[in-house]
């Protein structure tokens, strides 16, 4: 009889999770954790608008059909209402990828239920862009510089894109002669393949990926692209640039390419949102772009890996789990958007890294713990700096630079961005050009930053000496 009765249990169970509900046939109906609008920053974050759909402008919905199952993950999605085959197949992707729901609940169980889902594609029409080319062209004058005017067309730089936008081969530049258009030069599309650290994950350390990036050192343009790919092909990182070298994008991906970090930058500030593998948002943060003292660290929202709101309008509790989130930002009291009382940070085997006291987001007095030594300080970085200050260090720059007598010559004048890692010790490493003006001057630059190495105080953090990388532009004049 007891075996009878047990059949009838699991037989009954197993019926009832199967079925499918819809929104109204429930007593509480499926919703994402942390509620719509964080579903649609989600979407609108993670979203790749086809470029080869989206070019002459694009504002339409596709309409995702999706069975939201008891662990709170979707299922058997389908288009319902679509675009095109590029979009349809990209709200799939997008949707599949958001595994934070709330299942719908019915007589106290978690049950299966439909639900539809809008994905939104919405896109300005980009001028640039040949589709019968499948590259973004660029027209430049005699002198180099941008134009839009048909007469003034001298040069052309064509970078060419797959699908998605993505560049996928040599960036190629032709010239203008009475013939028409001819090839002059081209920048090779490189790969590279390394071996790449892993934050945040339990079961890898480290996984190889590729890079791949066009780089035209030689005619003065930054890179247009740099995107990190496991050899799967999911994307770890995106950087784009504009030709001034400012990044316009800078994303980075968990490894089941949700997106992990997005950081933007809007009047001196730079704003990072952040997500938990399953798609659920952790934290929206600002801080300043160029470092400031005192350094004030504003988070906004945090919600923790369910859905929890803990932080709400800059007011709540902060508490992050070392492995989940790359960085330490440890755990304590918001209020007002800054830190407030104790904040403390601890390992995985309980060990207490820091120990911290802020009075509104200002830092009173910290303790770290490393390689077994107790260290005291009040900031919890300190940038490196040169010695004498900013001041010193132009009049260092002015006493030292030696014009090079054939950019002089030519007239060639500008800034020339570097950069360099300043060590623990003072002396710099690492020395690059970000952006360049021509040989002779690229290599002045580089001379004099490297005749620097010894005359800077290092960059601190958490009480002790760190490296730090450090960006420089140096002005090129002539009087």
């Amino acid at each position: 009889m007891k075996g009878i009765i047990l059949l009838f249990v699991f037989f009954s169970c197993s019926a009832f999770s199967q079925t499918i509900y819809g929104p109204h046939e429930v007593e509480t109906a499926a919703k994402p954790s942390g509620g719509e609008e964080v579903l649609n920053l989600f979407i609108a974050s993670n979203l790749r608008i086809p470029i080869t759909s989206s070019w002459k402008g694009l504002n339409g919905r596709v309409f995702v059909k999706a069975i939201i199952e008891p662990n709170g993950s979707p299922s058997n999605l389908e288009i319902i209402r679509g675009i095109d085959t590029l979009c349809n197949a990209e709200a799939i992707r997008v949707a599949s990828l958001y595994h934070a729901w709330q299942p719908a609940k019915l007589k106290g169980n978690a049950v299966r239920q439909s639900v539809t889902i809008p994905i939104v594609f919405r896109a300005a029409p980009i001028a640039s862009y040949d589709s019968a080319q499948r590259s973004l062209i660029t027209y430049f004058d005699k002198r180099w510089v941008k134009t839009t005017k048909p007469g003034d067309y001298k040069y052309k730089r064509l970078i060419p894109l797959d699908d998605f936008g993505f560049m996928n081969g040599d960036m190629l530049f032709e010239q203008k002669n009475r013939d028409g258009w001819i090839w002059f030069a081209s920048v090779p599309f490189r790969k590279e393949e390394f071996w790449h650290k892993i934050h945040g994950s339990l079961n890898k350390d480290s996984i190889k990926v590729v890079k791949t990036t066009a780089n035209d050192e030689q005619w003065n343009f930054p890179s247009y692209q740099v995107i990190v790919r496991q050899l799967n092909g999911k994307i770890l990182s995106h950087s784009e640039f504009t030709d001034g070298g400012i990044q316009v994008a800078d994303k980075s991906y968990h490894l089941n390419e949700v997106l992990s970090e997005l950081e933007i930058e809007q009047n001196n500030v730079k704003r990072k949102i952040s997500w938990y593998e399953n798609g659920q948002l952790a934290s929206i943060t600002e801080s300043p772009v160029h470092y400031a003292k005192p350094f004030i660290y504003v988070v906004n929202e945090f919600y923790d890996q369910n859905g929890a709101h803990l932080v709400k309008n800059g007011n709540g509790y902060y508490n992050f789990e070392i492995h989940n989130q790359q960085g330490l930002e440890g755990q304590g009291a918001i209020s007002n958007g800054l830190k407030q009382g104790r904040w403390t940070m601890k390992g995985k085997d309980s060990t207490l890294l820091f120990d911290e006291l802020y009075e509104k987001g200002i830092l009173t007095k910290g303790i770290s713990f490393f390689e077994g030594k107790k260290l005291e300080y009040t900031e919890v970085e300190v940038q490196p700096e040169f010695s004498g200050g900013m001041p010193s260090m132009y009049k260092y720059l002015s006493q030292n630079i030696k014009y090079p007598k054939d950019a002089a010559k030519q007239n060639i004048m500008g800034r020339v961005f570097t950069s360099f890692v300043v060590c623990e010790d003072g002396s710099l490493c690492d020395y690059k050009i970000l952006k360049g003006l021509n040989e002779s001057i690229d290599a002045e630059a580089l001379r004099v930053i490297e005749g620097m190495s010894g005359k800077w105080q290092p960059g601190w953090q958490r009480g002790r000496k760190v490296r730090v990388k450090y960006n420089l532009p140096i002005n090129f004049q002539l009087r």
